[in-house]
């Protein structure tokens, strides 16, 4: 699917979106296609400072790549234009080039729309995926021209189910981005089916409110928590508590649902409809400083009490890159045996790998 040469490449690729996605497909391109000229459409929330996501704008400020609005990718028919989560609705009949892809978070024709990485796993969903499709004039309605699966695990929250879908998107992307730079490629695209389709806006949560419905059985309540985790936006709530995890309790509710059975301070268990909840309070901070103090027995005790392995603060910081502050390779070892991640970046684009290396520590 990835073709790199030939006189009839297009001379431009736009990538309009954010997030890893659009920053990591953005410096693919570069690196695997350099003879393409590249230009970026941000959106309209990126101020060019990287977050709990790399800044689109500032990426494309280190690289020397053109920054442009929406109007200019319009009126240009070289463009390639390709859509990584975007958040303008595209209109194709204002453009010259008829070259229009989105890569959608789903596997569509389900979940059109938005909260695909909280829907799936508010409704049990075992699996979704990314589709790459043509844009029309409707929201995610375009022909199909490739998907891709993702498994959602049991233990899932949010975040990481976005986290997964960025990774796949990224691979789908760049194996047919030789293609969707070919101007002369003829790209097979179906239909998608009606009759599987569903949509969703964003009223399909309710954000406003964030507390825990326990008059629902003990999964439902577990997903409604999984689905609402998500720091960087919002932790779901317990009355005041933030909760950051969920556990289904073996032992079946006797009491009204709701009922706060049992309190402590790491977590609460709740009666359901039909099992006890364990509802595990928020204690991030606690779990960094433990962290940085080097208490692997602490750091263990909590690990019930993030939303998961790779969760950050505001500063970025995550329980292994606190871990990093210590001589002993011990707790930084611990946590990549649970499942962190040691070449994910610091807020700095420096891969947590490098930062312990210079620090002596193999992981």
């Amino acid at each position: 699917m990835n073709s790199r040469s030939g006189p009839s490449m297009h001379r431009a690729l736009c990538i309009a979106g954010k997030n890893l996605i659009a920053t990591n497909v953005l410096q693919r391109v570069r690196e695997e296609f350099p003879h393409i000229d590249l230009c970026v459409v941000p959106n309209r929330t990126d101020t060019g400072e990287d977050g709990w996501q790399p800044s689109l704008i500032r990426t494309a400020r280190l690289m020397n790549v053109p920054i442009i609005g929406l109007p200019e990718a319009e009126g240009r028919s070289d463009l390639t234009f390709l859509s990584l989560e975007y958040d303008r609705i595209v209109r194709p009949e204002r453009f010259s080039s008829q070259k229009l892809f989105n890569l959608h978070f789903s596997k569509l024709p389900r979940y059109r729309g938005v909260l695909t990485s909280a829907l799936p796993i508010l409704h049990g969903a075992r699996s979704t995926g990314v589709t790459l499709h043509l844009i029309d004039h409707g929201i995610d309605t375009g022909d199909i021209i490739d998907a891709a699966s993702v498994r959602i695990q049991s233990d899932w929250n949010c975040r990481q189910l976005y986290d997964a879908l960025m990774k796949e998107g990224t691979e789908l992307a760049m194996k047919w981005m030789g293609m969707l730079l070919d101007e002369a490629a003829n790209i097979s695209a179906r239909r998608q089916a009606g009759r599987q389709a569903t949509y969703f806006s964003r009223n399909a949560i309710d954000y406003s409110n964030m507390q825990i419905n326990c008059r629902q059985t003990a999964f439902q309540a577990y997903r409604q928590v999984k689905a609402l985790a998500f720091r960087a936006y919002q932790l779901p709530l317990l009355g005041e508590i933030r909760i950051a995890n969920a556990t289904v309790s073996t032992r079946r509710s006797t009491s009204a649902p709701g009922t706060i059975i049992t309190r402590d301070r790491h977590a609460s268990t709740v009666a359901t409809l039909d099992h006890d909840l364990v509802l595990w309070h928020d204690q991030l901070d606690a779990m960094l400083a433990a962290c940085r103090d080097g208490d692997l027995a602490t750091a263990k005790g909590l690990i019930r009490n993030i939303t998961h392995i790779d969760d950050e603060d505001e500063e970025g910081t995550t329980p292994l890159l606190a871990s990093l502050q210590q001589p002993d390779a011990g707790l930084a070892r611990y946590f990549v045996s649970k499942g962190a991640d040691p070449d994910r970046l610091t807020r700095n684009r420096i891969p947590v790998r490098s930062l312990s290396e210079a620090r002596g520590i193999k992981l």
